[in-house]
């Protein structure tokens, strides 16, 4: 069945889903307003990348910052904007009328929670530049990143074989 010709239904969400799309939003707002606000106080160099230790080891300039921010800004007005039409995504099954409730549920939950995962690991990223250390949230969002995609695609495949 082609995207064109799926169901258009939109999957209940739990209510801890719904506080990730609150969370990831406020998040996202006002840290990028934060970065940016602080921009003009930057140094000419700044630290741009940082090695498993968290110690930086990439310099940079404050234009790379900007950069990031944007690319943060996009990648979860992106995933929220999927995230409200499951019906275009691409499934690893056929999708059916009776198990696209069940797999555009698990999609959007797992977008959501990627959303926020991709958030908090844009947030610290940017938060680092400024010379905060947060490599534990860094490390958590890059974690939890890697467990939501696969808990999202072992629940896609459960809700297939369960309503199909």
């Amino acid at each position: 069945m082609t995207a064109r010709a799926r169901p258009r239904i939109q999957p209940s969400i739990g209510p801890a889903t719904q506080a990730a799309r609150v969370v990831t939003l406020v998040l996202t707002v006002c840290g990028a307003a934060a970065g940016l606000i602080a921009y003009p106080s930057l140094p000419d160099r700044i630290p741009i990348h940082w090695n498993a230790a968290g110690v930086a080891d990439g310099w940079g300039s404050p234009v790379m910052l900007a950069v990031l921010i944007g690319l943060w800004v996009a990648l979860v007005a992106g995933l929220e904007w999927l995230s409200r039409v499951p019906h275009i995504l691409n499934y690893l099954v056929e999708v059916t009328q009776d198990n696209a409730p069940g797999l555009y549920g698990a999609a959007v939950d797992m977008l959501v929670w990627l959303n926020l995962a991709i958030a908090v690991l844009f947030g610290s990223l940017v938060a680092q530049s400024y010379g905060m250390n947060l490599e534990v949230a860094t490390g958590f969002a890059l974690a939890g990143t890697l467990v939501i995609l696969v808990v999202g695609i072992v629940r896609m495949v459960r809700a297939a074989r369960t309503n199909s």
